[in-house]
């Protein structure tokens, strides 16, 4: 993947350094009893948003319990207590108690990210959003608790000068707590998802469960745009048209000028463009959408040329991979449009969690044999909540 940037190609001398001391730990960690293959996964998650993970786990077919969820946004818990029936879901996961905590295989933890994000106001992990205190929170439930695997991910922007060293530190404190740690940037568009969406995915896998070299899921073609995107409806839909308000229209017609001038026609080749945004920050693309943010998804979405109009929220949640928008009862949960889109911009993109997941757990020893990343959801394996 010509733009992902890995740990080895990112810090070659603290990579080498790290990787001697990690082979040393590797060899004595290989001399225990090694750990069997569990016969259901424990799954566990904070700041869940729409719990990705736990939809990763359905659709590879994985025989696992949802122990925990967190997530502040009162229409996050309502998705995932219809959706997954997680055992436990804490509105607060600073208020949690080490007392309260369940011992899980698989931890997961997505903290927000607006204040390291370019979106947002650059206000780094001491943000109103307690980005810091939320990571540092992580970082002791997994050091108490000791999952076999654990993956956060963040925006590319936790790379940056700025946020290095914080990073860097996250790292020496999951090596410290006994797991051999990668990670590396992850292009959604190369996991067969149509959205150009880069996010830093970080895997660690404790020394005493390591079966084999954690290998990063290898690139896929990109998906056509047009796979995600409803059927053609004459009643809604109208190629070329631009949306009502004024500046939404300008970004429209200026977007569709340059791509005419290619010598594509937008009225037959889906562009997706963000009406909402100034017009420093207009982004359209040509047959892929532009990250959906939390804010992006919020407004309903992208306008899409060929079809006159807004993706809609089916459409939106296949733009994150979601090709089952049905597994997610946002309605049933009375969560309005706006939020949903919300949450969706805030998700991690399902393919890049499933794929991530399946290669974590075989080479952690939690499944006997790689599990294949499947498009649409299998049987239903959630366990029943003890």
């Amino acid at each position: 993947m010509g733009s992902n940037l890995s740990r080895r190609h990112t810090y070659p001398l603290l990579s080498q350094t790290m990787a001697s001391a990690s082979r040393a730990s590797d060899a004595a960690a290989s001399s225990k009893t090694k750990l069997r293959v569990p016969r259901i996964i424990r799954l566990g998650s904070d700041c869940s948003g729409l719990d990705t993970a736990a939809f990763a786990l359905k659709r590879l077919g994985a025989r696992y319990v949802n122990k925990f969820a967190s997530d502040a946004l009162k229409e996050s818990r309502k998705i995932i207590e219809l959706a997954h029936c997680p055992e436990n879901i804490f509105v607060d996961m600073m208020a949690r108690t080490p007392q309260e905590e369940d011992t899980v295989d698989i931890y997961v933890w997505t903290p927000p990210c607006q204040d390291i994000s370019i979106a947002g106001k650059h206000a780094g992990f001491k943000g109103k959003r307690q980005t810091g205190a939320l990571v540092a929170r992580s970082l002791a439930f997994v050091k108490r608790n000791k999952p076999r695997v654990t993956v956060f991910e963040q925006v590319p922007m936790i790379l940056a000068k700025k946020h290095r060293s914080y990073f860097l530190g996250i790292v020496r404190s999951l090596e410290s707590s006994g797991y051999r740690v990668n990670y590396k940037l992850i292009n959604a568009h190369t996991c067969m998802v149509p959205q150009s969406r880069t996010r830093l995915i970080l895997v660690g896998i404790r020394l005493d469960s390591l079966r084999r070299p954690f290998q990063w899921p290898h690139e896929h073609e990109p998906v056509p745009a047009n796979d995600v995107l409803e059927p053609f409806n004459p009643t809604t839909d109208k190629p070329g048209r631009l949306p009502v308000n004024a500046d939404g229209a300008t970004r429209a017609k200026t977007a569709m000028s340059r791509v005419f001038a290619t010598g594509q026609d937008p009225r037959i080749v889906p562009v997706f463009i963000d009406v909402d945004c100034s017009e420093k920050f207009s982004t359209y693309g040509i047959n892929v959408a532009k990250t959906i943010t939390r804010g992006r998804g919020g407004s309903g979405g992208p306008w899409v040329s060929s079809r006159g109009r807004r993706v809609t929220t089916n459409e939106l949640f296949k733009l994150q991979g979601f090709d089952n928008p049905a597994d997610i009862p946002w309605e049933e949960a009375k969560v309005s449009k706006r939020q949903v889109g919300q949450l969706i911009g805030n998700s991690v993109c399902l393919p890049v969690m499933g794929m991530v997941l399946s290669e974590a757990m075989y080479a952690a020893g939690l499944t006997s044999s790689k599990l294949a990343w499947h498009g649409h959801a299998t049987e239903a394996v959630n366990m029943p909540p003890s």
